[in-house]
């Protein structure tokens, strides 16, 4: 989550140009990554911190996600404005 984080602070800052301090600089292939560990922990759903990963990733990859992106088995709670700003505080309805 630290390195999402991260990246949603710099991408904020500089743009798409925060792509380039990848290896892989495909963002497609980044928003994989983070989905697929998103996905790996869907049992921990109900917790604030997978809240906040999951928050970050429609944040930082938005642009290039589609619905199937989302995990199915999820019913995704409302995420506070602070959340959504970056302030990472996740709370449930």
């Amino acid at each position: 989550m630290s390195n999402l984080r991260a990246i949603k602070k710099a991408q904020d800052q500089i743009g798409d140009q925060v792509w380039t301090w990848f290896h892989n600089s495909n963002v497609k292939d980044q928003a994989w990554y983070y989905c697929s560990m998103r996905d790996q922990y869907i049992g921990l759903k109900h917790f604030d911190a997978w809240k906040e990963y999951a928050a970050l990733i429609r944040q930082v990859f938005g642009s290039v996600l589609n619905t199937s992106d989302e995990p199915e088995t999820t019913d995704f709670e409302d995420v506070t404005e602070e959340a959504e700003s970056g302030l990472y505080a996740a709370v449930t309805k």
